[in-house]
């Protein structure tokens, strides 16, 4: 048997998936079950203006809700897994693509890639002056005899 509820405004009864959930208020919350004729007739006439929020409570209310679902774990999961499936669609990658290689042509991207990339080398470098100079220093030690023989070259066709 199919439960059905009854309608707030024109009392008649519905099945569940037809009623709309309207908000009388949104602080304190307040909701009431309405077919979806009636819920047209009160968001777009002035037939029952006790029923409807005041105005600005609509947003206020949407700012806390989506803070609050979105921080919800299983919802965080879920949005990751749609994600990741979404940029692994064809087309998707190929629009993605398309895009980012118009981005990289844009002038101010160029110069604000360009300043950034120096600042990190010189950060690298920074960072990790020893490693490179033991890095540099294991290098010439390994390829010693490459480079003996270079400069002996090097001399020779200068003589």
């Amino acid at each position: 048997m199919v439960k059905t509820f009854e309608c707030f405004i024109c009392k008649n009864r519905f099945e569940l998936l037809v009623l709309a959930k309207h908000h009388v208020s949104y602080f304190p919350e307040k909701i009431i079950e309405t077919c979806r004729n009636c819920h047209r007739v009160i968001h777009y006439t002035e037939r029952y203006p006790e029923l409807k929020p005041k105005k600005g409570e609509y947003g206020k209310f949407k700012k806390q809700y989506k803070k609050q679902y979105y921080q919800r774990p299983e919802v965080k999961q879920h949005h990751k897994q749609y994600m990741k499936q979404y940029y692994q669609r064809p087309e998707v990658k190929q629009h993605h693509k398309q895009y980012m290689k118009q981005y990289n042509q844009r002038p101010e991207v160029k110069q604000y890639k360009k300043q950034y990339m120096k600042q990190y080398r010189k950060q690298y470098y920074q960072d990790n002056k020893e490693r490179i100079k033991q890095y540099k220093k294991q290098y010439y030690q390994d390829n010693k005899e490459k480079y003996k023989q270079y400069y002996q070259r090097k001399k020779e066709i200068e003589k």
